[in-house]
C-alpha cells in the first residue's frame, strides 16, 4: 500500500518509475556520510530509482521515519553515486539497508521487508 505522502508513480520513457515526494528523508553522499555516522544512530537506505523493490519501500521507511525521527537519523543513498562505501559496507542489491550506532555497523539487511519488520529490527537496537 502507498504511502498517503506520495503523488502518484511517473512512467517514464525509459519504463523505469519516479516517485515525487512531499517530504523527503536527505539523500546524501559519501563525504556527507562521514560526518553522519560517527554520533548516534544512523538508517541509511541504499536505492536505484530503476529498482520496483526500492520504490515499494520508499513509502514504507517514511513511515518508519515519521515514528522514528527523534532517535534516528534518516538518510538515503543513491546506489550508482557511492560505489566506495557501497563496497566498504559490501553492499550487493537494492534496496539494502544498515543501521549504524556511533560509526558501528549494528544491523544490515536487504529486500522488501514489512513496516512491522523493520520496526522490530530497530526496537530491538533502540530500547
Amino acid at each position: 500500500m502507498l504511502s498517503k505522502r506520495y503523488n502518484i508513480y511517473r512512467y517514464t520513457k525509459r519504463y523505469s518509475f519516479k516517485m515525487k515526494e512531499c517530504f523527503s528523508i536527505q539523500e546524501i553522499n559519501e563525504k556527507e556520510f562521514e560526518i553522519f555516522y560517527k554520533e548516534g544512530f544512523v538508517f541509511l537506505n541504499f536505492f536505484s530509482e530503476d529498482c520496483m523493490s526500492s520504490l515499494v519501500m520508499e513509502p514504507i521507511i517514511e513511515d518508519l521515519f515519521s515514528e522514528f525521527n527523534e532517535k534516528i537519523k534518516f538518510v538515503k543513498m543513491y546506489l550508482e553515486n557511492n560505489k566506495d562505501l557501497i563496497k566498504k559496507l559490501e553492499i550487493q542489491r537494492t534496496p539494502s539497508f544498515v543501521l549504524i550506532k556511533d560509526g558501528r555497523i549494528l544491523d544490515k539487511f536487504s529486500g522488501e521487508k514489512t513496516f512491522e519488520e523493520i520496526e522490530e529490527r530497530l526496537k530491538r537496537f533502540i530500547i
